[in-house]
């Protein structure tokens, strides 16, 4: 029973609807709003008979050894941000007659510097009052050509970026152009020639991600974007990509980007529970209960002077007490064979906070029982009584 139980948790768990995860992601893992998982697998028919390769390592390290031609570097990403040094071999690389296709919304200013261009953002175009995720006619055109060659429609969101090219040569080399409208002067893709390759820049990433290329409108937009590229082989980027750094953090994310593997690490791991929580519950015997020790020393003191006073033998018990209270005042102040005379009272005055009448009280009712043949209750109550008071005090 409990196995079947087991079994329905574990399938109930995998069957049951999921809330959507709307991190932008940006991965060709990832099937979610904003992941790029049908863009990854649409690349082929968009550059057919291409070998398609997955880069999760800095662009540097796959280029030091290697010389590429004829090879597309995909990015797509919300903010593109290399190190200086894979900043050095994506120019090499572009230089060298490849292409690199960038989709973010921030690039590092260095490389903007180094392609004489700017981002922007304009709060104030008609863009910003369209609702997030709502549909957009794009027109898609060449740079300094009044002709629109086709008009795509792509859904966007509001706050757009845009690129100011500061160089009139790179302007007029520069023959594509793709805005928001026919009229913007807002560029949103454009080219820029670096070396013997080119630099093909979008400022809206989103676009690209699996919300926008599962509409009819956008993924025509999206294909003649990447149109513009070259057929040739692609390298995709994934290294960059936040999320996947942070995964790739973890030592368990090559277990769990397996189906196989991630479903026999939870069957173990179940199963480790289960054996854990059964086996104890059957191995563990119980545990005795230990009473403590009683301290019997206050009863065994009772019980003797109890008897002692019973048998009446008064003196017996009062110079016991008396015994013992030499033993006190020697122990704690320092008093040896005292005989409760006028000396002894002058030295254990000056030591003690009691006053010269009650040291003298105790000291008249001491003498007066050592010095008695015989003890009388009485006189063993009021000496206890007198010793008692002394050491309260």
């Amino acid at each position: 029973m409990l196995l079947f139980y087991s079994i329905a948790f574990v399938a109930l768990f995998y069957t049951m609807p999921r809330e959507m995860n709307w991190n932008p992601s940006f991965s060709n893992k990832h099937d979610w709003p904003f992941g790029n998982l049908i863009l990854f697998d649409e690349l082929q028919s968009i550059f057919p008979d291409q070998s398609m390769t997955v880069v999760d390592q800095p662009l540097y390290n796959l280029t030091k050894d290697t010389s590429f031609q004829n090879t597309n570097y995909i990015v797509i990403d919300q903010n593109y941000s290399p190190d200086s040094l894979e900043r050095m071999a994506l120019m090499n690389f572009v230089s060298q007659g490849n292409n690199a296709f960038i989709a973010m919304r921030g690039m590092h200013y260095r490389l903007l510097d180094t392609l004489n261009i700017q981002m922007e953002s304009d709060y104030n175009l008609d863009l910003y009052r369209v609702t997030n995720l709502n549909a957009l006619s794009i027109p898609l055109g060449f740079y300094k050509n009044e002709d629109v060659d086709s008009t795509l429609e792509a859904l966007v969101t509001r706050n757009q970026y845009y690129f100011d090219i500061k160089n009139d040569s790179i302007e007029i080399l520069n023959p594509l152009k793709l805005s928001w409208s026919e009229n913007e002067s807002k560029p949103v893709f454009i080219r820029v020639p670096f070396g013997e390759g080119y630099f093909y820049l979008h400022s809206m990433p989103f676009v690209f991600t699996n919300f926008h290329m599962v509409n009819d409108n956008t993924h025509p937009y999206i294909s003649e974007c990447l149109s513009y590229l070259p057929n040739q082989s692609i390298l995709w980027d994934e290294y960059h990509k936040k999320i996947n750094a942070l995964y790739k953090q973890s030592i368990m994310h090559v277990v769990l980007n397996h189906g196989t593997l991630k479903w026999a690490y939870w069957i173990g791991f179940f199963t480790l529970i289960l054996f854990m929580v059964f086996h104890a519950k059957r191995r563990q015997r119980i545990i005795p209960v230990i009473e403590p020790l009683k301290n019997e020393s206050l009863e065994f003191t009772e019980t003797i002077g109890a008897l002692y006073y019973n048998q009446g033998n008064h003196t017996d018990i009062a110079n016991k007490k008396i015994k013992m209270f030499r033993e006190y005042l020697n122990r704690k102040f320092f008093l040896n064979d005292i005989e409760f005379n006028e000396e002894d009272k002058k030295i254990l005055l000056s030591k003690t906070v009691h006053t010269e009448t009650e040291i003298a009280q105790l000291f008249k009712v001491i003498r007066n029982t050592l010095d008695s043949p015989s003890v009388t209750e009485a006189r063993l109550k009021l000496l206890n009584k007198k010793i008692n008071e002394f050491y309260k005090k």
